[in-house]
């Protein structure tokens, strides 16, 4: 009875992750039919979704206990509030840089960028906290790569050089840099949660994102009134979908959905933005593009593929096929 509960949460725990990838998938597209700039976009996503993640922290308990039953010391609080901070810096600053990247390229290309989160969150492990990583995660790592190259390069391979100083190549480093942010985000998240809850390690460092960004867009000049009632729609509903719908539905599955399907279901928000993308902005892929693609997410589902996964699906295997015994008491093989 108890294996068989563990296997629903881990089905409803995948049908979770597709539908939050599916969510936050969308967030290019409300970027690009924005009314304001990139940055006062992002501002709007975290001030629409503060209320939301508010009312979680409340659901758990109170603003005043947040934190787990946890010892620090007065120095290691403050560290933990300065994680808090940067973690709302880094979450302004890479949404802003996202949102640049689409305007400059395609949904598709930023989308598969920033998918590449996968790859440096278990760099910066390792060079943070010194967790290792197998050959899976080396070849993951090397097939998405190659893959990225064949995104951006195209059908035309001699563009690519010609393109180091386009307007699309600079929108491709954005997203990169991007992902970069947001696989210190993921690493910092991890850090936060142990020390407090889940609605609180969402909607703290949410605080201090919205007065980065509101600071950012107003120092660029930015118009932060958009001139329609659709725009409003725009931004309320990339607050509601993209960062509380799809980031809440993300915090909760991740526990119950073993990394390979977390990972591949991940893939549903690249389809979810290409699709969107391709029907409303008519944006499509080449040939080679889609390779790319394809390569890169075999890559990302192997690099987040560990050693103890497969001894577990091999014992599993063996479970369902145990050797027989024969009439002279030694054990075979079962076929």
């Amino acid at each position: 009875m108890d294996e068989k509960h563990a296997r629903r949460n881990e089905v409803l725990g995948f049908i979770g992750a597709v539908i939050a990838a599916v969510l936050i998938g969308t967030s290019p597209i409300w970027s690009r039919l924005s009314e304001v700039g990139e940055v006062a976009t992002a501002f709007y996503r975290f001030l629409f979704s503060l209320p939301f993640l508010g009312l979680l922290t409340l659901w758990e308990g109170s603003f005043a206990d947040s934190y787990k039953d946890v010892s620090l010391t007065p120095q290691e609080w403050r560290k933990l509030l300065v994680l808090i901070v940067c973690i709302g810096f880094a979450e302004a600053l890479s949404i802003a840089l996202y949102y640049f990247g689409v305007s400059l390229t395609t949904v598709a290309i930023s989308t598969l960028i920033l998918q590449s989160i996968v790859i440096w969150a278990p760099l910066g492990a390792f060079f943070l906290f010194r967790e290792r990583f197998g050959l899976l995660f080396v070849i993951g790592f090397l097939l998405s790569v190659a893959g990225l190259i064949l995104v951006i390069a195209g059908d035309n391979f001699s563009a690519l050089a010609s393109a180091l100083t386009s307007e699309q190549l600079l929108g491709d480093l954005l997203s990169l840099l991007s992902a970069l942010g947001f696989s210190f985000i993921l690493l910092a998240y991890r850090t936060v949660r142990k020390y407090m809850r889940s609605g609180a390690t969402l909607f703290w460092p949410m605080i201090f994102a919205v007065l980065t960004s509101l600071c950012g867009a107003v120092g660029s000049g930015e118009n932060l009134t958009p001139s329609t009632w659709k725009g409003w729609a725009v931004l309320v509903l990339n607050g509601f979908v993209s960062q509380v719908l799809g980031g809440i539905l993300y915090v909760l599955t991740i526990r119950y959905c073993p990394t390979g399907p977390f990972t591949l279901a991940s893939v549903f928000q690249t389809i979810s933005s290409v699709g969107l993308a391709w029907v409303i902005f008519d944006e499509s892929l080449t040939n080679w593009q889609i390779v790319g693609a394809v390569i890169c997410v075999v890559g990302t589902f192997l690099a987040q593929l560990k050693t103890q996964d497969l001894i577990c699906a091999r014992d599993k295997c063996v479970e369902m096929c145990p050797p027989k015994s024969t009439s002279a008491g030694k054990t075979v093989p079962a076929k």
